[in-house]
């Protein structure tokens, strides 16, 4: 059963590591292609030790491995002698090289990494911002912000580790060729242990994937309770409920605390345990070939060498694989919440240029949100005439604002239509609609910016005697100017330095600004 539900995991982590990085598999290619140089050169370099040692230890190395014997070839097709001095230079310049390949692959990797961090979020961003009413009402507070920092953070890790991985697997492999060359009953009794460590220490990596999946769900609850706290301090600070919010941040703390012990534990344990293993693994070795007729301190050195890597190497890969693990909930919370984004793209088939000389209809619109039974609107008929003036009067609940919603196409009619001038404003394009409509709502939303920003309101195209004229026409004007910094004074979070009239009046002049109809 566990054996089953390991290949089950493990294909689920594949699978949604190829959804996300498969447009990276030629990037991936080449650090593939860079890691198996790196390692090659490592292996010649380490295989060069055996005749380097030998000068020193006065052995033979007549009956050298395969690579030795490809290195003697080398010496002699070049006609250079296989000199301590030749060695040397030999020895300095695989290392050189191998230092070279090591810092390509290295910025290769953070470059590549870097890259989908950019891109990740840029698209997220995007596809967030481009979704419908609907699915941007339901989102809490401080949970984008969250996946576009730490989700994405934690995807690009995984990322570079797939390029050390191979880099680390590359490695294991061209020290089980050295060392099998040298004593293959050694070197499978290694391969056999460094296995037996997989199996051994299988258990842990499902308590640390569990761990980080609840870590992911803390960091998100926690940040949604920062942000919602500080947007409604002062009625915390009015209530004096200061206490409880303090307590329930605790709360978020402490589960991260216990979160973040249990993954140190299942690391530290595996590191250790692996360390040990190996280093009570090269004692046994010593110990029962250091008395045989065939022993030879060169071949034995780097043979110990080359296993003592080969458990190290295993050790990385262990860590790295725990890192995979660590990072896939976050992976995956991030594809999941890009499928919804998109999944809820704002539709708008619309062409045709927003023109109005006439009216505005409601034609028998209803409307129902998706999580109610009852209507929220029921078969509404009026006509609004350009220049008119209309109030919406009803009490809470009376649908007073899905109107508005309706009528900014921030929700679409039940059944029923919406005409402009008899047209369906459906045929009109959604930009076009948007941007001959000014909006103020009963919440205002204020920028951590300047007075004229606000006004301004990301508008490449309003001058600032533009935004002078729409101050004075929200009686606002003579205020601004009566500050030591006009128009660029900065209002702080959510406008906090205005009142709330004022606050109306800054983004009436926002409105105004827009010349809607």
């Amino acid at each position: 059963m566990f054996k089953i539900f390991d290949l089950i995991h493990a294909r689920s982590i594949l699978d949604t590591l190829r959804e996300a990085f498969w447009s990276y598999r030629l990037q991936i290619l080449i650090l593939t292609f860079l890691s198996l140089i790196n390692g090659a050169l490592e292996g010649i370099g380490l295989s060069v030790v055996i005749p380097f040692l030998s000068f020193f230890v006065k052995d033979e190395y007549g009956s050298k491995d395969a690579v030795s014997k490809i290195i003697e070839q080398l010496f002699s097709y070049v006609n250079l002698p296989l000199s301590l001095r030749t060695l040397f230079f030999f020895v300095a310049f695989l290392f050189v090289f191998k230092g070279i390949i090591l810092f390509l692959i290295t910025y290769f990797t953070n470059f590549i990494a870097t890259n989908y961090e950019e891109q990740a979020r840029g698209k997220l961003f995007k596809s967030v911002l481009e979704s419908d009413w609907s699915h941007l009402s339901k989102q809490k507070l401080g949970y984008l912000d969250q996946v576009l920092i730490t989700d994405v953070n934690n995807s690009s890790y995984l990322l570079a580790l797939v390029g050390t991985i191979i880099l680390v697997i590359a490695k294991i492999f061209v020290y089980i060729f050295i060392a099998f060359e040298i004593s293959r009953i050694i070197t499978v009794f290694a391969a056999v242990a460094g296995l037996s460590t997989f199996i051994l220490f299988r258990p842990l990596f499902s308590k640390n994937r569990l761990a980080n999946e609840r870590q992911e769900g803390v960091y998100k609850e926690l940040s949604h309770h920062v942000n919602e706290s500080f947007v409604g301090m002062k009625s915390i600070k009015s209530a004096a409920v200061e206490s409880s919010v303090i307590q329930r941040a605790l709360l978020f703390f402490s589960n991260m605390k216990k979160n973040r012990m249990d993954l140190i534990l299942v690391s530290s344990v595996t590191d250790v345990a692996i360390s040990l293993f190996s280093v009570v693994f090269i004692l046994a070795v010593f110990a029962m070939f250091y008395k045989t007729s065939t022993f030879n301190l060169a071949y034995f050195s780097i043979i110990i060498y080359a296993i003592s890597r080969i458990f190290a190497q295993i050790q990385s890969l262990q860590s790295y694989l725990h890192g995979v693990v660590t990072a896939v909930p976050y992976l995956r919370n991030l594809l999941k919440y890009e499928k919804q984004a998109l999944a809820s793209r704002e539709s708008d088939s619309g062409l045709k240029s927003f023109l109005f000389s006439s009216g505005l209809e409601f034609n028998h619109v209803s409307f129902t949100h998706t999580d109610s039974v009852k209507d929220t609107l029921s078969d509404i008929s009026f006509t609004v005439n350009k220049g008119q003036t209309v109030g919406l009067i009803g009490p809470s609940g009376s649908g007073k604002t899905t109107i508005a919603d309706i009528a900014l196409r921030l929700q679409r009619p039940t059944t029923g239509m919406m005409l402009l001038d008899g047209v369906n404003v459906n045929d009109v394009s959604m930009q076009s609609w948007r941007s001959n409509i000014g909006y103020v709502s009963q919440d205002v939303f204020l920028l951590n910016d300047t007075i004229e920003n606000n006004i301004r309101f990301y508008s490449d195209t309003v001058t600032h005697n533009d935004v002078i004229e729409a101050a004075k026409l929200a009686n606002i004007y003579d205020h601004i100017i009566g500050l030591p910094n006009g128009f660029e004074t900065i209002i702080g979070e959510r406008g906090i330095k205005l009142s709330g009239g004022q606050k109306q009046r800054v983004v009436l002049a926002r409105a105004l600004i827009r010349k809607s109809f």
